[in-house]
């Protein structure tokens, strides 16, 4: 029958939600369920004048949306309906009416962007690990090294690690022990969380490194650190007999958000006599898609991404062209598109300033509580929505976000923003660097921003200082390398960023000192 002309609108947003049992002041447990929203899109398909009649008939309106790559793939664990557990979702709802009283919606996938070809290799500072008999008696120390050439993996692609050890103990080294590990975490706040963890991948019985025999007891301990150091520093930079990990493509992506949190890491172990405790080194890496581009060394030039992208659905109007993508739908300001019953009407395409990302605000519900108890949650942060280009502001924005390095990426586009960057203090851009959620991305980032120091002009060793003493430590060394060859007054200042490091960051740095000395030598 004929209805009343209203708005057309389309709606699309994505969530994370948490789900605990938590006790009440009456020790019961009740089911407290929160959710954060992170993205939104508010579009408007058609407005139909109020004094006309909307024929009956079946109408289309085509639409494309242009997902930001910040987007994090569609997740939940359990994988049951449960609601203890969490959930990352994304919902299309599209309403006629200010009332909206005839609408229809429909959750949908979303895979995340692959991951930026760029490498980011990460050398972890050695663990000393005294070894104990029975947990009394002790009989030396084991020095463990590690090194992955891509410490950013996608998934079926291959972690290259190399293991350097110095056994100076009077204990055999059988094997070691590789495994890959994904621990998950949900929460509601600080002090309510509930984690999960399990071994993605396990090799046994790999092939030892060199210098794993036991040492007499009169030469156990004989030799100084500093020196094991440098023979594990270069067993680890000539690469020998890499070990090879597959990630397989069970792995969820690497994540952190206000309510989930994703994290995976390598865990080596160096198994001894079954009486004696074991040796292990711990390596972070982060999981997602893998890049469709080449690897490539890490550059500071911003470069255009790929996108996260869904597939459409056939049940829920509207929807693009069968087939193609809803991140991949050609733009078009004017595209005459067939419809029945309701004449043509053009492809509808979101502006930017409508795809809102970010928010800070938690709706919490408990299953105790009715609906009208529940918390509103604030719309979602917006970059055209921020009015004051400002440190504070930026703060703000990266406690949002679901990619800090995408965001930045995103705030240097814009002018106004790139001159803030241009005038930031040493320390600031070390905040920055350190409030960068995933530790992998810390040297990105420090790359990234380091061109816009002091109005674009210069970047100095009292900015790369900054960098190196903020960022995760297990990419100090990575980020010192990087950063070194871009300080123009490093002759004279190189000793800001050495006073920063420790013995083992130094020895690991120690030729790209020299190079970057040299260089600047030469230039003069």
């Amino acid at each position: 029958k004929q209805m009343d002309g209203a708005p057309v609108k389309l709606i699309m947003s994505g969530k994370e939600r948490a789900g605990l049992k938590v006790r009440n002041k009456r020790e019961q447990l009740s089911l407290v369920e929160a959710e954060r929203r992170f993205f939104s899109v508010v579009l408007p398909l058609r407005s139909f004048q109020a004094n006309r009649k909307i024929k009956p008939g079946s109408y289309t309106f085509p639409f494309a949306i242009k997902l930001p790559r910040s987007l994090p793939s569609s997740d939940q664990h359990p994988n049951d309906t449960s609601k203890v557990g969490y959930r990352i979702q994304y919902r299309l709802t599209a309403k006629i009416g200010k009332d909206a009283k005839l609408f229809k919606e429909l959750y949908f996938p979303v895979q995340s962007a692959p991951l930026a070809p760029e490498k980011t290799p990460c050398i972890i500072r050695p663990t000393t690990h005294r070894i104990n008999l029975v947990g009394v008696k002790d009989e030396g120390r084991v020095i463990l090294g590690a090194m992955v050439h891509n410490s950013s993996v996608g998934r079926n692609e291959n972690i290259e690690l190399c293991l350097a050890c110095r056994n100076d103990s009077a204990v055999n080294i059988r094997h070691v022990e590789i495994e890959i590990i994904e621990f998950l975490r949900w929460s509601l706040s600080k002090s309510e969380t509930q984690d999960s963890s399990k071994v993605l991948k396990s090799i046994k019985s790999v092939a030892l490194p060199s210098t794993t025999k036991a040492r007499s007891r009169s030469m156990v301990g004989k030799r100084s650190t500093g020196e094991l150091y440098k023979e594990i520093h270069h067993e680890l930079r000539s690469r020998r007999d890499p070990i090879l990990v597959n990630v397989p493509d069970t792995a969820r992506d690497t994540y952190r958000g206000k309510l989930v949190h994703v994290w995976h890491c390598l865990k080596v172990t160096f198994v001894t006599r079954s009486v004696c405790n074991n040796a292990t080194a711990i390596v972070p890496i982060k999981i997602g898609r893998a890049p469709k581009a080449p690897r490539q060394p890490l550059s500071s030039r911003l470069q255009p991404e790929a996108r996260p992208e869904s597939h459409p659905m056939s049940n829920v109007v509207p929807l693009p062209p069968p087939g193609q993508m809803l991140s991949t739908v050609p733009e078009s300001d004017g595209e005459e598109v067939e419809v029945e019953n309701g004449g043509s009407y053009p492809v509808m395409i979101a502006p930017a300033d409508l795809i809102v990302l970010g928010a800070d605000a938690v709706h919490r519900k408990d299953s105790r509580e009715s609906d009208s108890g529940s918390v509103v949650s604030a719309p979602p942060l917006s970059l055209s929505q921020t009015q004051e280009v400002s440190y504070s502001n930026l703060m703000t924005l990266m406690q949002s976000t679901t990619s800090d390095f995408d965001l930045i990426l995103n705030l240097l586009m814009e002018r106004r923003w790139s001159r803030f960057f241009g005038t930031i203090t040493p320390d600031q851009y070390g905040t920055i660097i350190s409030k960068v959620k995933i530790e992998v991305d810390h040297p990105r980032v420090a790359v990234m921003l380091a061109p816009h120091m002091n109005g674009g002009q210069v970047f100095t060793c009292r900015y790369a200082a900054a960098a190196v003493k903020k960022c995760s430590v297990s990419y100090r060394s990575v980020t010192t390398k990087r950063l070194l060859p871009m300080c123009a007054d490093i002759q004279e200042q190189y000793r800001l960023i050495l006073n920063e490091l420790n013995e083992w960051e130094r020895i690991a740095t120690s030729s790209e000192f020299e190079e970057a000395l040299l260089a600047a030598s030469v230039e003069q």
